[in-house]
């Protein structure tokens, strides 16, 4: 037996593959479909802020929103938080899911609906909280 070091996106693309087959196989689920979604905000050329998300079969998970300082309070993150949500909403999702420090944007998305489902201390370093939020979809059906 060996265990050795390998390249980490070829060692994860095979655990996807793994636990993929597996779910399909015990409740008989398609493999996953996995899409990624990515929007810039600029104005005059200039990037001003950024966000970027994930669909996993019909989970949205928003995976970072930034905005440049100087851009901060003028409702940027907002418009790109609406924006991608909608990308992940028209591609099938559920629910939209996002993870945030305590000392980031909890009260932005708890303003936009999202609700605290759990939370770990002195995570990522000793003295602050991360954050797991999630927000169902509402349909009109």
């Amino acid at each position: 037996m060996r265990i050795m070091e390998k390249d980490f996106n070829e060692v994860s693309l095979f655990i996807n593959q793994m636990l993929d087959a597996h779910t399909a196989e015990v409740i008989d689920v398609p493999m996953r479909l996995q899409k990624k979604f990515a929007l810039e905000l600029t104005i005059n050329n200039e990037v001003c802020g950024a966000v970027s998300g994930t669909l996993t079969m019909q989970n949205f998970h928003v995976n970072g929103l930034v905005v440049m300082p100087k851009y901060r309070g003028q409702d940027f993150g907002s418009q790109l938080l609406i924006a991608i949500e909608k990308q992940g909403i028209e591609a099938g999702a559920k629910v939209l899911t996002v993870s945030t420090q305590c000392f980031q944007a909890l009260d932005f998305y708890k303003k936009h609906g999202y609700k605290v489902f759990g939370a770990l201390k002195d995570v990522p370093f000793q003295g602050t909280t991360k954050y797991y939020l999630s927000k169902r979809v509402v349909t009109n059906s």
